[in-house]
Protein backbone atom coordinates (compact mmCIF):
# COMPACT_ATOMS: atom_id res chain seq x y z
CA UNK A 1 0.00 0.00 0.00
CA UNK A 2 2.80 2.44 0.88
CA UNK A 3 4.55 1.76 -2.44
CA UNK A 4 1.34 2.53 -4.32
CA UNK A 5 0.98 5.73 -2.31
CA UNK A 6 4.49 6.85 -3.18
CA UNK A 7 3.84 6.22 -6.84
CA UNK A 8 0.28 7.58 -6.70
CA UNK A 9 0.29 10.79 -4.76
CA UNK A 10 1.20 12.47 -1.52
CA UNK A 11 -2.53 12.60 -0.62
CA UNK A 12 -2.53 8.83 -0.20
CA UNK A 13 0.24 9.13 2.40
CA UNK A 14 -1.74 11.76 4.30
CA UNK A 15 -4.77 9.46 4.26
CA UNK A 16 -2.70 6.61 5.67
CA UNK A 17 -1.28 8.82 8.42
CA UNK A 18 -4.80 10.01 9.23
CA UNK A 19 -6.02 6.42 9.53
CA UNK A 20 -3.11 5.53 11.82
CA UNK A 21 -3.83 8.53 14.02
CA UNK A 22 -7.51 7.59 14.19
CA UNK A 23 -6.63 4.02 15.23
CA UNK A 24 -4.27 5.36 17.90
CA UNK A 25 -7.03 7.61 19.23
CA UNK A 26 -9.56 4.76 19.26
CA UNK A 27 -7.15 2.57 21.22
CA UNK A 28 -6.44 5.34 23.72
CA UNK A 29 -10.14 5.98 24.20
CA UNK A 30 -10.93 2.29 24.63
CA UNK A 31 -8.04 1.12 26.80
CA UNK A 32 -6.86 4.16 28.76
CA UNK A 33 -8.29 6.93 30.89
CA UNK A 34 -6.23 9.51 29.03
CA UNK A 35 -8.21 12.75 28.68
CA UNK A 36 -9.36 13.66 25.18
CA UNK A 37 -7.23 16.80 25.36
CA UNK A 38 -4.11 14.69 26.04
CA UNK A 39 -4.90 12.39 23.10
CA UNK A 40 -5.34 15.43 20.87
CA UNK A 41 -2.01 16.85 22.09
CA UNK A 42 -0.25 13.53 21.37
CA UNK A 43 -1.64 13.73 17.83
CA UNK A 44 -0.38 17.31 17.57
CA UNK A 45 -3.78 18.95 17.12
CA UNK A 46 -6.17 21.06 19.13
CA UNK A 47 -8.93 19.43 21.13
CA UNK A 48 -11.57 21.20 19.02
CA UNK A 49 -10.03 19.97 15.75
CA UNK A 50 -9.61 16.46 17.17
CA UNK A 51 -13.26 16.31 18.28
CA UNK A 52 -14.47 17.43 14.84
CA UNK A 53 -12.18 15.08 12.94
CA UNK A 54 -13.06 12.14 15.18
CA UNK A 55 -16.79 12.73 14.83
CA UNK A 56 -16.51 13.15 11.07
CA UNK A 57 -14.70 9.81 10.77
CA UNK A 58 -16.64 7.75 13.34
CA UNK A 59 -19.99 9.58 13.62
CA UNK A 60 -19.43 9.66 17.40
CA UNK A 61 -17.78 12.15 19.70
CA UNK A 62 -14.62 10.85 21.41
CA UNK A 63 -16.42 10.54 24.75
CA UNK A 64 -19.39 8.74 23.21
CA UNK A 65 -16.97 6.41 21.43
CA UNK A 66 -15.17 5.76 24.74
CA UNK A 67 -18.40 4.87 26.54
CA UNK A 68 -19.72 2.64 23.76
CA UNK A 69 -16.42 0.83 23.18
CA UNK A 70 -15.98 0.10 26.86
CA UNK A 71 -19.51 -1.24 27.15
CA UNK A 72 -18.84 -3.51 24.18
CA UNK A 73 -15.66 -4.83 25.85
CA UNK A 74 -17.32 -5.71 29.17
Amino acid sequence: EIAQCLVGSEMCIRDRIGRLKLEYAKNCLTYTDMPVSAIAAKLNCSTIYFNRMFKRETEKTPLHYRRSSRLANE
